[in-house]
């Protein structure tokens, strides 16, 4: 995003969209109608005016930032749904989400100025999306979402928790946990740290050991509270010995070590701000894929510097082949067995 003084210029990375697409065409984003000054290679930049940042919420976005888009239709398709101009007349505000049965009650709050041109069961596109007035009243309107998109949401919330735990790699086509707000891309973080199932070829700390450090640290509360106890920390019913224990709390701080270091490179000598530097080096200890800020789903890694992407391809290495393992081959004995 180039921001100007009252405007911007919006660089815009898609997919669908490229296969005819041309200098001087129409692009709805986020339901706003722009026009494609500059294509690239999978990227449009399109220049957005200071009248059209007032009327809708395209001054929100930021880097990373996953929106709607959609090509102007040809008069020979079906006309399904309602026709969408892609000229906004506001802006309004989400007050309430009500599930009935199937469906979902959306309440909004705008403006009189905009109130005055809907109709109750007319239609209105909110972020592109067409939909029907519901319920009209007096400072607010009600649209009504049908199971369908409900039901994608599921889909794609659940592919997203599989995806990331799993480290496989796939994406779904509405994957940009950065834009969805950090009440999403926070847990994802964590799904990142945690990882998959013990001995399988997923990234991070692994379950069981996550398991392990929880039960640990109940163990711990608990001896304060008894002091002369003898507490054992059992997994699927057997006790864990104390030197396997060890082991486990060892793999934490080194793991955290390596962080932290790898964090103060890319901040001090790579100029990655704080967030981007954390979210890359999770994700390749984590070998997922996508990151945080510019380095989310929405983007992609091809623009860092070389001494960054070395660095985070053996931060892949040491997550896919365990710490301990990695470690071993710097091992002076290592070389003289």
């Amino acid at each position: 995003i180039e921001r100007g003084s009252i405007s911007c210029r919006l660089h815009i990375r898609g997919k669908r969209i490229f296969s005819d697409l041309k200098l001087g065409d129409s692009v709805a984003v986020n339901g706003v109608c722009l026009t494609a000054a500059e294509i690239g290679n999978d990227v449009f930049v399109a220049d957005v005016m200071a009248e059209t940042l007032r009327r809708s919420s395209l001054g929100s976005l930021t880097a990373g930032s996953e929106v709607n888009l959609e090509r102007a239709m040809a008069a020979d398709g079906r006309f399904g749904g309602h026709i969408v101009s892609g000229h906004i007349d506001g802006t309004g505000t989400i007050l309430d989400m009500r599930r009935e049965d199937n469906a979902v009650w959306v309440t909004v709050q705008t403006s009189k100025e905009i109130l005055r041109l809907i109709v109750e069961k007319g239609s209105i596109a909110i972020d592109g999306i067409s939909l029907t007035v519901a319920d009209l009243g007096a400072s607010s309107f009600k649209v009504s979402i049908i199971p369908h998109t409900g039901e994608e949401v599921f889909r794609t919330s659940l592919f997203h928790v599989a995806t990331i735990i799993s480290s496989s790699g796939f994406q779904a086509e509405a994957f940009d946990y950065v834009g969805w707000g950090r009440a999403f891309w926070m847990p994802t973080i964590l799904m990142m740290i945690v990882g998959g199932c013990t001995v399988s070829t997923a990234g991070g700390m692994k379950m069981m050991r996550v398991i392990v450090y929880l039960k640990y640290a109940l163990r711990e509360f608990r001896t304060f509270l008894h002091p002369h106890a003898v507490i054992s920390i059992k997994f699927n019913g057997r006790i864990i010995h104390e030197q396997h224990i060890r082991r486990v709390m060892s793999y934490l701080v080194i793991y955290v070590i390596i962080l932290i270091i790898s964090c103060a490179a890319m901040t001090m000598f790579m100029d990655f701000d704080m967030t981007t530097a954390f979210g890359a080096i999770v994700s390749s200890f984590g070998n997922t894929g996508p990151a945080l800020g510019e380095l989310g789903p929405a983007g992609n890694f091809a623009a860092i510097s070389a001494p960054a992407k070395w660095l985070l391809s053996f931060l892949m290495l040491v997550g896919r082949l365990e710490i301990f393992t990695v470690l071993f081959l710097f091992m002076p004995k290592a070389w003289r067995l």
